[in-house]
């Protein structure tokens, strides 16, 4: 029951963290946490309310021995579907 409840407050805490991090006008719909891997899904970057970057998905792979120690060391990822709006003035 306990890990029930851990799973889903675990992955709002970390996509709480990762729009703090990130800044004001950074938004995510939702996060994945999975063994070695972390889903972000629907990343927004904003200017003025409207989007200037998006993607549909970003998918980071963690090296596994990195788990064991302070940091975090990224094997892979994946950008899935990206867009970006230039403004040419």
């Amino acid at each position: 029951m306990v890990i029930v409840l851990l799973i889903p407050l675990s992955n709002y805490i970390i996509k709480h963290q990762l729009e703090r991090a990130m800044g004001a006008n950074f938004r995510v719909e939702r996060i994945s946490l999975s063994w070695g891997s972390l889903g972000v899904y629907e990343p927004k970057l904003l200017k003025d309310g409207q989007t200037v970057a998006y993607a549909k998905r970003i998918l980071l792979k963690a090296h596994l021995l990195t788990l064991l120690k302070a940091g975090f060391s990224v094997s892979s990822a994946v950008l899935e579907e990206p867009s970006m709006k230039l403004e040419v003035s």
